[in-house]
């Protein structure tokens, strides 16, 4: 080979590489544009609650994008906003092959897995969330609620208290702790918990509810009223505070008093059965009370 054509084949050589350099860059701009597309269109789906589309388009996106993660995550994310859990599992699973590290995939593949009942890769996931980051009060409110579920009350607790530290202000990781120091009868902790919570949210009338229940335990009966009484003050039909209160008050042998909040309670639900169990104890204690006989 002559020098001139030696010449002519670098150069053609070398224009074909700055052709296929600038097709490279092409396509790498064109997906980059189509990506920002994509989360742009599912952003403004999702704003304006067009359900068709949130269903539906995402199956167009893993189309023409089928190694993106995303398309599988916004399927999944449809998915379990339509019941579909399993479905919404195997698209979690692709999304996260595609991207080991995107933890939206993880946490709402956690959030199914709970939802089914299966705690242990709930726990995992959530795990795996937080190894990658994202250390955001709800991933340790979420798992602390996956662990109290297996009954590891102590691993719970540590991570609602991480999550109250993370964003003190929830009063909702406080109802929840508290909830779960009633359940390891830490009754004192638990009423400092709902404490704060009524606290950052006076109108939250479960926790009047959860507190009066506790002071039941600890035999604290017009305390346990007063925090019934202001449940029901907060929702007049508040089944479960007028039957707690009718229990309270039979515990101070005020049985009529007890008699009409279990009716207010059977009134509310004809089916409360428990209800119903109740007003018949209280009327056997009143009769017992007014014949003159013990009332226990």
């Amino acid at each position: 080979m002559d020098a001139n054509k030696q010449l002519i084949t670098v150069e053609s050589t070398q224009a074909l590489t700055r052709v296929g350099i600038q097709l490279a860059l092409t396509n790498k701009i064109f997906l980059e544009d189509r990506k920002e597309y994509w989360i742009a269109h599912f952003n403004t789906l999702r704003e304006k609650r067009i359900f068709e589309g949130i269903f539906y388009d995402p199956d167009k996106c893993i189309a023409e994008l089928p190694n993106w993660y995303f398309g599988y995550y916004r399927r999944g994310y449809a998915k379990y906003n339509f019941q579909d859990y399993r479905g919404a599992i195997a698209d979690f699973d692709k999304a996260i092959e595609l991207d080991p590290k995107y933890t939206s995939a993880y946490s709402y593949r956690a959030e199914v897995k709970a939802y089914l009942e299966d705690y242990k890769g709930a726990i995992a996931d959530y795990d795996k969330v937080i190894e990658l980051g994202w250390k955001r009060g709800d991933v340790y409110n979420h798992l602390a609620y996956a662990k109290q579920k297996l009954d590891d009350y102590r691993g719970a607790i540590v991570d609602y208290d991480k999550a109250i530290e993370i964003e003190p202000k929830r009063s909702d990781f406080y109802c929840n702790r508290g909830n779960t120091k009633k359940y390891f009868q830490d009754y004192i902790g638990a009423i400092l918990d709902y404490d704060k919570v009524i606290e950052l949210d006076p109108k939250d009338r479960n926790s009047y509810n959860n507190r009066g229940f506790v002071k039941c335990y600890l035999q604290d009966y017009n305390g346990a009223i007063e925090d019934y009484d202001n449940a029901i003050k907060l929702n007049p039909k508040y089944k479960v505070a007028y039957n707690n209160r009718g229990d309270a008050k039979i515990k101070l042998q005020d049985y009529n008093g007890a008699i009409t909040d279990y009716d207010k309670a059977i009134e509310l639900d004809s089916t409360d059965e428990n209800a119903k169990k109740n007003k018949e104890f209280a009327l056997r204690k009143l009769k017992e009370y007014e014949d003159g006989g013990l009332p226990f």
